[in-house]
């Protein structure tokens, strides 16, 4: 019994071509090292009109979010910004995570010998369907 979904299996038994069902963006910049984690966001409305955020700066002292968003009809270019960057607690980051809490999206990081830190990235969410003019540099 194969571990992948009919759909992604090939017909004559050996592994399907996964690169083809993967898109690959690149950008380089330094802020982008030590990547923790990504969560996608929508509008509510169409969800192939999708960005990301990316949490960064796991093993080094500084914490960056980036905000991805792929090409599309309307904009032929990924764009890449970084949206956040701020120094972490002064030491090491070990851990760096998205969840959604009750007020919306938030950042867990955890740096050495320091407590796990809530970021409150609810604003950038709302930024995102429209509902606020805010920026999440301005939260």
């Amino acid at each position: 019994m194969s571990p992948f979904p009919r759909s992604l299996r090939s017909r004559s038994r050996s592994p399907a071509n996964l690169s083809s069902l993967v898109r690959i963006f690149k950008h380089q910049d330094a802020k982008l090292k030590g990547f923790g984690s990504v969560t996608r966001l929508t509008d509510g409305r169409d969800t192939s009109n999708s960005s990301y955020r990316l949490f960064c700066g796991k093993g080094i002292k500084n914490i960056h979010i980036w905000s991805f968003t792929p090409p599309s009809p309307i904009s032929p270019d990924p764009k890449w910004e970084c949206i956040y960057d701020t120094q972490s607690n002064g030491m090491t980051v070990e851990y760096l995570s998205f969840r959604r809490g009750k007020e919306g999206l938030q950042g867990v990081s955890k740096s050495q010998g320091q407590c796990i830190r809530l970021w409150d990235l609810s604003v950038e969410e709302q930024v995102r369907r429209g509902e606020t003019g805010q920026s999440l540099e301005n939260s």
